[in-house]
């Protein structure tokens, strides 16, 4: 899943300040205000291929009081079960190394944060037209105990909020699938005749969704890092569903796939 997170909150405070805006005669019948106020610009670019399916944005051009234009590029595109895109503003059409605006840059802490937590809160995404899934859960993570000489076939489990579960079966290590030349390829058409393009869904399959426990395991130690370790199934589902009622409880109550548990047969 592809996930715009567009302009940082400094880029739209930047444009507010400094971009050509132009009144327009509202044209609700119905409205009292005579005029309104639209921004000046225009799409000057294609960003589609950056997306998972061919479904990034569309990059702007815009208009400054004193008479240039800034251009939006793609500031950074860290996975998260898809490419995340954040768009930063530049000088230069399609030229984030020689002109940056620098006060336009997401940090990477605002980074890391926005692809860590429900993409719903990050309003810029509706004002762009589209909605995104939270694709987040809570999960009870399974593995198994490290022998100590007296006890095999001990359990382990931690639990913990996370988004983008899928994740979990990324292989970094593995080859990035290469797309067939020619014809548009999609990873769901079925085309059994066609070797170049079944060789490139399995690809994917591999990098994406591996079936192998010690890549599944090697993400896990990453993604559960630093939880809390139970010896108890019952312990670690109350602690699942307290989590579930503190999230449904706060000031954002999106959990979009409940308490699950992930099991995977490795030592942790």
């Amino acid at each position: 899943m592809t996930q715009i997170f567009g302009l940082s909150p400094q880029a739209g405070k930047y444009l507010k300040e400094h971009g050509l805006f132009e009144m327009q005669t509202c044209s609700c019948p119905n409205c009292k205000i005579p005029h309104i106020e639209i921004a000046v610009n225009e799409a000057y670019a294609d960003a589609a291929e950056n997306g998972m399916f061919d479904d990034g944005p569309s990059l702007f051009k815009h208009w400054l009081k004193h008479g240039i234009a800034v251009y939006e590029y793609i500031q950074a595109e860290p996975w998260s079960s898809g490419p995340c895109i954040f768009l930063a503003l530049s000088g230069s059409p399609m030229n984030k190394d020689n002109n940056p605006i620098l006060e336009t840059l997401w940090n990477q802490e605002s980074i890391d944060t926005a692809i860590d937590i429900p993409s719903s809160r990050f309003l810029n995404s509706k004002e762009r037209g589209f909605t995104m899934s939270a694709d987040n859960g809570i999960y009870v993570l399974e593995t198994n105990a490290a022998p100590n000489g007296k006890l095999f076939g001990e359990k382990e489990y931690r639990v913990k909020h996370l988004q983008a579960i899928e994740n979990v079966e990324y292989d970094e290590l593995a080859p990035s699938p290469i797309r067939p030349t020619g014809d548009f390829h999609s990873m769901y058409e079925c085309r059994p005749e066609d070797k170049e393009h079944c060789a490139y869904q399995e690809a994917y399959r591999v990098k994406f969704h591996s079936t192998n426990p010690d890549v599944h395991i090697r993400n896990a130690r990453n993604m559960w890092k630093r939880c809390l370790v139970y010896r108890d199934l019952n312990k670690a589902l109350l602690e699942a569903h307290r989590m579930e009622k503190e999230i449904m409880d706060s000031e954002y109550p999106i959990l979009e796939y409940g308490v699950s548990t992930i099991r995977i047969d490795r030592v942790f």
